[in-house]
């Protein structure tokens, strides 16, 4: 749709809005089930089952529409590419392995403190319904944060945008670990979260779409379908991954699922997952993202290469920075 970094950091803030959207609804929806249902996990499980079934639906027929009305403005000649080609272009695409190890790291906190979330409310502040407030003041960080990630790009570039945020989770996510259990406190909190998780996290689709052009660059061969399979294959398993270290975390910690009240040991756990949880793996996921090689500049020359090499002349949109406060263009 566009090969310009800055417009490429827009849509990609602009498509973290949809799901803080759907997550809203299903924490509106949710958050009092859970206190309803403390006592009685199997209904709680059917319950979101029947959640989990309907939002599908729904999602799949988003899906479908956004296919069908999707006009890519980026043309490029189409060439059938064989399986082992496609192998080999990702094993030499070294800026999508690097994304792929650094986002699964990344994400995994990410991801485990949104699945602890919900014990951080019902057993640190005392109520579950207090997710929603939580969940709120993140969501709100979304929304401040669509007119600031393009503004940054624009200035530092989205490596460095990434590394700030990626810095701003180290420092928030500690302090999350020894705030007290104050709701204005965890509210605010929550939300500065928010914005530095948006400096980060609103990107990693834009670095993807990067990774392409450098395959092609590399190889001479263009495996969009297959670079974006892999990128979402690992985003699923830290997905995973996370759920899992919340569960064996809250294990060890000694949680009991059906007791009203939880030892320290299971409250302090929980505390981490919600707090040093993301600080952790955003310090890992930051430090290996450190030798991700392609700066904005270096994409821009690597656009122009691609160009030269399909004959076309002139296409000064893709090539060179945008005013990133102007209104984004159709796409």
């Amino acid at each position: 749709m566009t090969q310009d970094p800055v417009e490429r950091s827009r849509l990609g803030i602009w498509r973290s809005v949809g799901p803080i959207l759907g997550i809203l609804v299903l924490v509106v929806v949710i958050a009092p089930q859970i206190t309803r249902y403390k006592t009685q996990p199997d209904q709680l499980q059917t319950f979101l089952t029947i959640v989990t079934i309907i939002f599908a639906v729904i999602g799949y027929a988003l899906y479908l529409l956004c296919f069908f009305n999707t006009n890519e403005q980026v043309v490029h000649e189409s060439k059938p590419v064989t399986i082992k080609e496609t192998v080999d272009t990702v094993r030499q695409n070294r800026p999508l392995l690097i994304l792929c190890v650094s986002n699964l790291v990344f994400l995994t906190g990410v991801f485990g403190l949104q699945a602890s979330q919900a014990y951080y409310a019902a057993y640190i502040l005392g109520n579950s319904t207090q997710l929603i407030w939580m969940v709120l003041a993140t969501s709100l960080s979304t929304f401040v944060a669509v007119p600031i990630v393009p503004r940054f790009v624009a200035r530092i570039g989205k490596k460095k945008t990434f590394l700030i945020g990626a810095l701003g989770l180290i420092v928030i996510g500690t302090w999350i670990f020894f705030i007290p259990a104050s709701l204005p406190i965890v509210v605010v909190s929550f939300f500065v979260f928010g914005l530095f998780q948006n400096l980060s996290m609103s990107l990693l689709f834009a670095f993807e779409a990067d990774a392409v052009e450098y395959g092609e660059y590399q190889t001479g061969k263009r495996t969009e379908g297959a670079t974006y399979a892999i990128y979402s294959f690992f985003r699923k398993v830290s997905q995973a991954v996370a759920g899992a270290v919340a569960g064996y975390a809250l294990a060890f910690g000694g949680f009991v699922a059906k007791a009203p009240e939880q030892p320290d040991s299971a409250l302090l756990t929980i505390r981490g997952l919600v707090g040093l949880g993301p600080a952790i793996f955003a310090l890992l996921g930051g430090l290996i993202f450190l030798a991700y090689p392609l700066t904005d500049t270096r994409f821009r020359e690597i656009v122009r290469e691609l160009h030269a090499r399909q004959g076309i002349k002139d296409d000064r949109a893709a090539v060179e920075p945008v005013d990133a406060t102007a209104p984004l263009a159709e796409s």
